[in-house]
């Protein structure tokens, strides 16, 4: 039987080689040990002729021995398969935890990249209302434009009508002094021959008064 400082080194040894050394290589060295001990022992326990007492209990102890070692084979045996009991334990626990953290693992990525859509939407809906943000400021800009222009449109409409109004009233005002200087015109030619007129009636009549006193004188 093998003691518990050695069970312990044994399973330490063990445990930091197990990841290394394949359950063939174990069995394969348990079957050299054991054909090993069979072979020195057969080796020491021929027998010519005749054994004698000596021989006997010789042979009694070698038997004895044979039969220790057997059992300490088999208990060798039996630890071994302790031990990669243990080791299959171990690798099966390992296997968990390994198991747990890519879970884990696959977890952080999964959610790493969900936080990476998430803040790609993010920044998408950032950007789009950014972009209604430009587009709004540039509509509010062009509808300033496009008022200014209607308004400068419309002042420029009233200046026009206003310029003609005045260009019309003066053309107005211009034909009512044209036709008051041709009334006053008129006027004056009116008079100037009613003077006329005048003039030669009673030039006419100083003739004729004239004629007629002449006559009266020579008769």
């Amino acid at each position: 039987m093998m003691k518990a400082s050695e069970l312990n080194s044994l399973k330490a040894k063990f445990n930091s080689s197990v990841q290394s050394v394949p359950k063939e290589s174990w069995t394969k060295t348990l079957s050299q040990r054991s054909q090993a001990r069979k072979e020195r022992f057969k080796a020491k326990s021929k027998v010519t002729t005749g054994p004698s007492a000596q021989e006997l209990e010789a042979n009694s102890k070698r038997k004895g021995v044979i039969q220790k070692l057997r059992d300490e084979e088999l208990d060798d045996v039996k630890h071994m398969n302790q031990i990669i009991l243990h080791a299959e334990c171990q690798m099966a626990r390992d296997v968990q935890i390994q198991r747990k953290k890519l879970k884990k693992q696959a977890e952080r990525e999964e959610e790493v990249e969900w936080n990476k859509k998430m803040q790609q939407e993010r920044i998408r809906g950032i950007k789009k209302i950014k972009e209604m943000s430009r587009i709004r400021r540039q509509k509010k800009v062009e509808d300033s434009k496009i008022l200014q222009q209607q308004i400068a449109e419309r002042e420029h409409e009233r200046l026009r009508q206003k310029e003609i109004a005045e260009q019309e009233q003066q053309l107005i005002v211009a034909r009512i002094k044209e036709d008051e200087r041709r009334q006053e015109e008129e006027a004056k030619r009116r008079v100037e021959f009613g003077r006329k007129q005048l003039a030669e009636v009673m030039k006419a009549n100083d003739a004729a008064a004239r004629v007629k006193l002449r006559k009266k004188q020579e008769e």
